[in-house]
């Protein structure tokens, strides 16, 4: 058999009073700390005299006056008192499907807060204003980029049908007094470690066109000035093409030598001719061992007598022995052959 559930205390004061409210039950039942007894007690006091408000009772408390409405010196003023928010909020926390609480009135800003927000917004205003003239740079940039590719390319047009090839492929050639007229960085293939860049040198010699491509990180590109610099290098024909009518040569492992008269590579070290001596301090080589008279005739006679003897039975005791006079006699018939 199943326990019956005892009924809640308020349901219990809405049944013995009639007319009682569940938040008049709920209120009283806070204000007797939950008991029973002593929440039937306030009902009845509170019904006899609705206007007592003696300080024995148990545990009443008074409930709180609404706020009154406030004048027009308080909408002036700043207050710090929240007990009229504490309060809606009280109620609306009881009764959460009732009145919501009411929203905070906004505040009279102070003169320095109204300063300091007008600082801000100038701030952000002022920061928008120079993204955008970052931005509008950046364009005027890029365009003056494609304005320099297009010259670039009417520069090298200016060479069309007066160009002609230099060398053979395959040779490698010293050139001089090149001038250049313009490095251009082309955007290559992407790779895994990202984006692959190549610069593209041009050097006039005369009227021949003369390109060399290389990479950001090379060295001898390094040694070249800005355009209009004249360079003195030696470079590998790669191969002749032609572009615009413009014949084009192309080198690779290019060697600068002079960059506007000044040398710029390394001076090469000097090589030892045979039979100089660098410096005195140096040991002389050794001399060569003299001929011994008779020598020859001497090896003559032994190549022979090696050559004339017989094969030998071949044992563990003279196996090396025997190998090394075969060995001999290798040398010997060599020797024999080369006298012929």
């Amino acid at each position: 058999m199943s326990e019956t559930k005892a009924p809640r205390p308020r349901n219990v004061l809405i049944a013995e009073f009639e007319g009682l409210s569940k938040e008049d039950a709920s209120q009283a039942l806070r204000d007797a700390g939950g008991d029973l007894e002593k929440a039937r007690a306030l009902v009845r006091r509170r019904r006899a005299n609705p206007d007592d408000t003696d300080d024995d009772e148990p545990a009443v408390k008074a409930e709180p006056a609404p706020p009154p409405p406030p004048s027009d010196d308080e909408d002036e003023e700043e207050s710090d008192d929240d007990d009229d928010d504490d309060y809606d909020f009280d109620e609306w926390r009881n009764n959460p499907y009732g009145k919501k609480p009411k929203a905070k009135k906004s505040k009279k800003l102070s003169d320095e807060e109204k300063a300091r927000r007008k600082e801000e917004r100038d701030r952000k205003r002022e920061e928008k204003k120079r993204e955008a003239q970052r931005e509008k740079d950046k364009w005027a940039q890029n365009r003056q980029s494609l304005l320099e590719g297009r010259e670039a390319k009417s520069t090298l047009a200016s060479y069309a049908g007066k160009s002609s090839y230099l060398h053979s492929v395959g040779d490698r050639p010293n050139f001089a007094d090149a001038k250049l007229l313009y490095v251009k960085s082309i955007k290559m293939e992407e790779n895994d470690y990202g984006e692959k860049y190549k610069r593209l040198h041009t050097f006039a010699i005369g009227n021949d066109i003369v390109q060399w491509w290389a990479s950001t990180s090379n060295k001898e590109a390094k040694l070249i000035g800005d355009p209009g610099c004249v360079v003195d290098f030696a470079g590998s024909i790669s191969k002749h093409s032609e572009y615009d009518d413009c014949q084009i040569t192309t080198v690779m492992r290019l060697k600068v030598h002079v960059v506007d008269g000044v040398r710029v590579a390394p001076t090469p070290k000097e090589k030892k001719k045979k039979g100089q001596k660098l410096s005195d301090d140096a040991k002389p080589s050794p001399a060569k061992k003299p001929r011994v008279a008779g020598g020859a005739a001497r090896q003559k006679s032994m190549d022979k007598e090696l050559l004339r003897d017989d094969a030998v039975d071949v044992d563990d005791e003279n196996k090396e022995i025997v190998d090394g006079n075969d060995w001999l006699k290798q040398l010997a018939r060599q020797r024999a052959e080369r006298r012929k």
